[in-house]
């Protein structure tokens, strides 16, 4: 993944910051990373609706560099909103 890539992920991760609740944020942190799929119906799907447009810059990064499936992409964004709380 190139610099570009990271660059979108970072900048998805400090949008989805800032919405997520004190306890959420607690949740999330305590959450081991083979835990964090249940996550994907709150959070994930917030990400999906509202962060992975298909007109975003994310969204187009993600199926330039060939993940394509939605789930997948917030997936990743979780696991890197875990890892900068």
């Amino acid at each position: 993944m190139d610099g570009r890539f990271q660059q979108e992920i970072i900048k998805a991760v400090q949008e989805i910051i800032p919405i997520l609740s004190p306890g959420l944020i607690l949740e999330l942190s305590n959450t081991g990373a083979e835990d964090l799929s249940k996550f994907h119906f709150g959070l994930g799907l917030y990400i999906r609706n509202n962060i992975l447009t298909t007109d975003s810059d994310i969204y187009k990064i993600f199926t330039e560099n060939g993940i394509i499936d939605k789930d997948d992409m917030s997936a990743i964004l979780i696991q890197e909103v875990q890892r900068r709380l």
